[in-house]
């Protein structure tokens, strides 16, 4: 039986409606009735809270819900100290996390102790906004955070930018993302979002860790009345040529093979992103007055970068930002990721 099926028959048995079978970019968690004994590894390795009798684990998609399932089924539970049974479909119940649950479970407003640097919850969006002061003393309210990475080698006998494919929309985009609750820390909390979103949607191929971004030059856009800034970092691609597009991918396939057990899927965090390329800087400029959003990659596919990514270079292209990071050139080295979680053997550059 098809997947999404099953799916489907299970949600309407559980006593949803036609009208309540949710699209694929909605957030789906599977909550279970009973958690069997097996699954204490999985679970703690999505951080999850568990109450009395539930437990909520998310997942991406009503396919990946009906894996989920299918798995469970037939597995032991315990049903107190001494009896165990059959785990079966009645253990489990499918549920949609909505806006209105959400707005009880996530924190309105977070501030420091100098009341100059906040974290805002908004209401229309339910994504949260950093606060800060400028040297002016105005009020400045920032969406998210990102870092354009350009490259100079004697390779391609030109500048270019990598740009990575987003798995919601396939626009190619530089490497940027929202802010959570763990991000907020004061003045570092652009730096803790950026630097968390790098190692996340670059497949841990890069770590920023021991950057300070305040020291590169930044362009600020606005995008739905907040500002968004990113940073400009110069990168020397001799350094690792061609091998970080490979690594890019090889990363994905060790981190896939590494999620062993009942979640083989990994974090939706680190799905976000699926492709990475390389695009020259002089066809980017050409793209100027015009409505266009095609770019040839350095590897001749033809993609569309998002608006946003555009508005971005494009700015910092007349800018002449690109002469100011260009005379930093971070440095460089390739490390062997020994851990004991889904990124164990990943390959990272830690830029520094």
């Amino acid at each position: 039986m098809n997947k999404k099926y099953r799916f489907k028959n299970t949600f309407l048995q559980n006593g949803g409606t036609n009208s309540d079978i949710p699209l694929l970019e909605e957030n789906f968690y599977i909550r279970l009735s009973q958690i069997p004994n097996d699954l204490t590894t999985d679970i703690n390795m999505y951080n999850l809270k568990s109450g009395v009798a539930t437990i909520n684990i998310p997942v991406s998609d009503p396919a990946e819900a009906a894996d989920i399932m299918e798995e469970l089924i037939g597995r032991t539970i315990k049903n107190n100290d001494s009896e165990y049974r059959d785990f079966d479909s009645n253990d489990v119940d499918i549920i949609i996390e909505t806006l209105n649950s959400k707005k009880i479970n996530k924190q309105k407003t977070l501030t420091d102790k100098t009341g100059k640097y906040s974290l805002v919850l908004d209401d229309e969006t339910r994504r949260y906004v950093f606060c800060c002061g400028n040297d002016n003393n105005e009020k400045l309210a920032f969406s998210g955070v990102g870092v354009m990475i350009f490259e100079q080698s004697d390779e391609y006998h030109d500048q270019t930018v990598l740009l990575f494919q987003s798995s919601r929309d396939d626009l190619y985009e530089e490497l940027a993302g929202g802010f959570e609750i763990d991000d907020f820390d004061s003045e570092n909390t652009l730096q803790n979002t950026l630097k968390r979103e790098i190692i996340e949607e670059s497949a841990n191929i890069f770590n920023f860790n021991d950057v300070n971004f305040d020291s590169y030059p930044f362009r600020q856009v606005y995008k739905n009345n907040y500002l968004y800034r990113c940073y400009a970092v110069f990168l020397d691609s001799e350094s690792y040529g061609d091998d970080i597009l490979k690594t890019y991918h090889k990363n994905k396939e060790i981190m896939r093979d590494n999620k062993t057990g009942l979640f083989k899927s990994l974090p939706p965090q680190w799905n976000e992103t699926k492709d990475i390329k390389r695009f020259y800087l002089n066809d980017i400029s050409k793209l100027y007055g015009s409505t266009n959003t095609e770019l040839v990659s350095t590897d001749g596919d033809v993609c569309n970068i998002s608006q946003r990514t555009k508005k971005t270079l494009l700015s910092m292209l007349t800018q002449n930002i690109l002469d100011i990071a260009s005379n930093d050139r971070l440095e460089i080295k390739s490390v062997q990721n020994i851990t004991s979680d889904f990124l164990n053997n990943t390959t990272t550059y830690v830029v520094s």
